[in-house]
């Protein structure tokens, strides 16, 4: 997923899809907070409608 290269298609699909992003993986890392911990915008901006 951050391998995205701005295409997050992927990410929009797991979305709509149900994909909870505040779901920690077995490192404790949660999709939004790893996106905002790399600053990687093109997958934080998936992101963008959560607080």
């Amino acid at each position: 997923m951050f391998n995205s290269r701005g295409d997050g298609r992927m990410i929009e699909l797991l979305r709509r899809w149900g994909a909870d992003p505040f779901k920690a993986n077995s490192s404790g890392q949660t999709p939004l907070g790893l996106a905002r911990l790399i600053a990687n915008y093109d997958v934080a901006r998936f992101f963008a409608d959560l607080s």
